[in-house]
């Protein structure tokens, strides 16, 4: 299986390099498509640097969000997987072959990677308890059993993720990809390294995305429990 690596960026010029040296290195057939989401700072010059024959660069023409970019890179994929990595050394890209793993086996469709399955003394307080809100939350409203819905690492079957018609362009294009695929693909997650930075090191993400985020998860999911409830009223 080809695997289609995205990679949203956003002014993340003092970790790009290294991040892309690590993903290129690794040993599977890949394609890497970059979407520099109109970077202010040197990650565009840096990007252009770059030369690779399994790497793909697209520049956006305004900062929009993650879930922009992540849809926009989703429209030059010609893999058969589909893999999202951050561009900061957060999430490690070693993890990437366990990630792909499940799919490549046939054991699942769609596969999290897991911040929480394993002991993390890394995880500030905060941090975990806002995630393990968003995955309760998430579970009540789905009936499932997520450890860590809001992590980076999320990986497809290409036809699944591409047969989504996203709309979000902010963060929350990780609660509405959840929501229109929990119920309907098998689902698989894996433990991952994980060192959060620092705001001081260029953390996007604060606590005040975690409003946002709830509204995501609701707004969402109570979408899905409609389409669920049409598609049961049909069979009668």
């Amino acid at each position: 299986m080809k695997v289609s690596i995205i990679i949203p960026v956003y002014n993340e010029q003092n970790t790009i390099r290294a991040i892309l040296e690590k993903v290129l290195a690794l040993h599977v057939d890949k394609e890497v498509i970059v979407v520099n989401d109109c970077s202010s700072d040197d990650t565009e010059a840096i990007l252009r640097s770059i030369k690779h024959p399994d790497l793909r660069v697209i520049h956006g023409i305004e900062n929009r969000g993650k879930g922009h970019a992540l849809r926009l890179g989703l429209k030059h994929i010609r893999g058969d997987v589909v893999l999202i990595q951050d561009a900061d050394f957060e999430y490690d890209p070693a993890d990437i072959p366990s990630l792909l793993e499940p799919i490549v086996s046939g054991n699942a469709d769609v596969v999290y990677g897991s911040r929480f399955m394993e002991p993390n003394e890394h995880i500030p307080l905060k941090q975990l308890i806002a995630n393990k809100y968003f995955n309760i939350l998430t579970n009540l409203l789905h009936g499932s059993s997520f450890t860590d819905v809001c992590n980076c690492y999320k990986v497809f079957k290409a036809g699944i993720i591409k047969g989504i018609d996203l709309r979000s362009d902010g963060f929350e294009v990780c609660h509405e990809i959840t929501a229109n695929l929990v119920g309907e693909y098998c689902f698989k997650d894996v433990p991952i390294r994980y060192r959060p930075r620092t705001r001081a090191e260029g953390k996007k993400v604060s606590w005040m995305d975690i409003f946002p985020s709830t509204w995501a998860i609701l707004r969402f999911g109570w979408r899905k429990a409609y389409q669920r409830l049409v598609r049961g009223r049909k069979k009668y």
